[in-house]
C-alpha cells in the first residue's frame, strides 16, 4: 500500500514542472527518448534478463456477484511498475527535467492479459492513464477500470455461504518466462478508507500474490474472500416458509367438514409454496451440481403440503362417509319404526315377520325372563311387588318401536321382553365409518408435525456444520 500513495505523492510535485525548465528543454528531451525507440522491442540493454514487473492492486468497489451467470466484477486500479533502459537521461543536460509524462502508448507497456475474463481479455490495451517515466528509467503506470472475472460459486450452504473469487493477470502467450519477472508489492488489496461497501456482500480478506502455472507461465493473482450477508433472504425466504410449514399443520385443526375449508386452506398454502419455489429459481444459476440445502429444504416442505393435502381429502372423504352412513341409518330406522308400528297395531306382525322377532337376543332376553321369580317363588311378604310385575307383562302386549336405539319395546320401557320380540335388537348395522376420520386427522397431524421437525432440524444443521 505503501507504493500506492507513494506514487500520488510523486505524481503532485511532478504535474507542475520547475521554472527553470521551458519547452524547448521539454521537446529535446523528448525528441532524443524517442529516436532509435520501439514499442514492440523490449526495452532492456542484456536480453539474458528478463524486466521485473511490480504490480499492485487496489479494490476501490465491488460492483455486482452474480450467481446465475458466474461473474464477479469490481471497480480497481493498479499500480504497475518497471524499469525501461532506453528512457534514461541526465537531468543536467536538460535545464534539470526529472520526470517526464508521456503517452501510454507511445512507451513500451508489459502486456498483460486478465485470462479468467468474461470480457475482453486484453483489459489495458487502450488505456490511456496517467504515466510517468523518471530520469532512471523506472516507469509507473496506474490503469484502472472495471474487471469481470469467472467465478464458480459454492452455493450449497446459500445463503450462509462464502465465495472466493479471483482475477488472474499473466504475460502474453508469445512472451517467454524469461522476459518478464512478475512480482507483487502488496499483499492486501483492500483500504477500508476508500473501499465502497457492497449492499449483499462482505469482502472478508484480501491477498495478492504470485504464482507459477503449470505451463511454467508466471501469473499475478488477486484473491477475494466474500462472505454473503443472509439478513435479506432469512427475512424474506426462510422465515415465511419455516411459518407456512406451521400454518400447514393447523389445517388438521380446522373442523373437517365445513364447506370444504380444510381443502381450501391445504391448497392455499401449497400455492404459498409453488410461489416461493418459483422466486427462488431466479435467484440461484441453473445446475445440477452443488445445489442449494434450501433448494431442498423448500421441495421438501412444498413435497409435505401436497401430502398434507392429500391427506385433507382423504379426511373430509371419510367424513362424508360417515355422514351419508348415520343419514341412511337415520332413514332406514324411521321406515322400519312406521311399518312395524302399523303392523303391531294390527297384531300381525309376529305372523307375517317372524324373522323380526326371533333372534339369539330374544332367546337371550327370555332366559333372563326366565330367572324371575314366580309367584309361588316369591315370599309372601313380596307378594304384592309380583303381583305388579305379572299385571305389568300382561298389559304390555302391544309392541312398539324405540326409533332414537331401532329397538322393539312394550309399553313400559323397562320390560325385558315382549312375547318373541326382542327389546334390544338393532334393526340396523353400526356406521363403519363412526369415529375413523377422527382417528386419521389425530395421527396425521402427528405425523406431519414430527416430519416437519426432523426436515427443519436436518437442514439447519447441515447448512449451519
Amino acid at each position: 500500500m505503501g507504493s500506492f500513495h507513494n506514487f500520488f505523492l510523486l505524481v503532485i510535485p511532478l504535474v507542475y514542472p520547475t521554472a527553470s525548465a521551458g519547452y524547448n528543454s521539454a521537446y529535446r528531451l523528448e525528441k532524443d527518448l524517442f529516436l532509435n525507440y520501439s514499442t514492440r522491442i523490449r526495452p532492456a540493454q542484456n536480453y539474458s534478463k528478463p524486466i521485473h514487473v511490480d504490480m499492485a492492486f487496489y479494490i476501490l468497489t465491488m460492483v455486482s456477484v452474480d450467481e446465475i451467470h458466474n461473474k464477479f466484477t469490481l471497480i480497481a486500479a493498479m499500480n504497475i511498475t518497471w524499469i525501461d533502459e532506453k528512457l534514461q537521461w541526465n537531468p543536467a543536460l536538460y535545464d534539470g527535467i526529472s520526470h517526464y509524462f508521456p503517452h501510454p502508448s507511445d512507451v513500451w507497456r508489459p502486456r498483460l492479459l486478465l485470462i479468467n475474463s468474461l470480457n475482453e481479455m486484453d483489459v489495458f490495451e487502450d488505456k490511456t492513464d496517467i504515466m510517468v517515466v523518471m530520469s532512471n528509467g523506472r516507469v509507473f503506470w496506474s490503469p484502472g477500470g472495471l474487471f469481470s472475472s469467472l467465478c464458480v460459486f459454492d452455493l450449497r450452504r446459500f445463503p450462509f455461504d462464502k465465495q472466493n473469487c479471483s482475477l488472474i493477470f499473466r504475460p502474453t502467450y508469445d512472451i517467454a518466462r524469461q522476459d518478464i519477472a512478475l512480482s507483487a508489492s502488496n499483499s492486501v488489496a483492500l483500504n477500508e478508507r476508500i473501499f465502497e461497501k457492497h449492499g449483499e456482500w462482505d469482502i472478508r480478506r484480501t491477498v495478492v500474490f504470485t504464482v507459477m502455472g503449470k505451463d511454467k507461465r508466471e501469473s499475478f493473482v488477486v484473491s477475494v474472500n466474500l462472505e454473503r450477508r443472509p439478513d435479506f433472504f432469512v427475512i424474506n425466504f426462510l422465515i415465511p416458509i419455516t411459518l407456512l410449514s406451521v400454518l400447514n399443520l393447523l389445517t388438521f385443526v380446522l373442523v373437517v367438514g365445513d364447506g370444504g375449508i380444510n381443502i381450501s386452506y391445504s391448497m392455499t398454502v401449497l400455492l404459498a409454496y409453488t410461489v416461493y419455489l418459483s422466486i427462488l429459481v431466479d435467484h440461484l444459476p441453473t445446475v445440477s451440481m452443488d445445489m442449494p440445502l434450501l433448494t431442498f429444504y423448500l421441495f421438501a416442505l412444498f413435497l409435505i403440503s401436497l401430502f398434507t393435502t392429500i391427506d385433507i381429502i382423504f379426511i373430509v372423504w371419510l367424513n362424508n362417509k360417515e355422514e351419508e352412513e348415520e343419514e341412511e341409518i337415520k332413514k332406514r330406522n324411521a321406515r322400519e319404526s312406521k311399518l312395524m308400528s302399523a303392523m303391531s297395531k294390527l297384531g300381525i306382525l309376529t305372523k307375517i315377520w317372524p324373522e323380526k322377532t326371533e333372534s339369539a337376543d330374544s332367546s337371550r332376553a327370555r332366559n333372563n325372563f326366565r330367572k324371575l321369580p314366580t309367584r309361588t317363588q316369591v315370599h309372601p311378604a313380596n307378594d304384592d311387588l309380583t303381583n305388579r310385575v305379572s299385571n305389568d307383562s300382561e298389559s304390555t302386549k302391544q309392541p312398539r318401536l324405540d326409533s332414537s336405539r331401532g329397538d322393539l319395546v312394550g309399553k313400559d320401557s323397562g320390560d325385558a321382553t315382549v312375547g318373541h320380540i326382542n327389546v334390544n335388537r338393532k334393526c340396523c348395522p353400526e356406521n363403519r365409518y363412526k369415529n375413523l376420520s377422527e382417528r386419521v386427522r389425530v395421527c396425521s397431524m402427528y405425523f406431519f408435525t414430527i416430519l416437519n421437525i426432523m426436515v427443519v432440524c436436518t437442514t439447519a444443521f447441515r447448512v449451519l456444520y
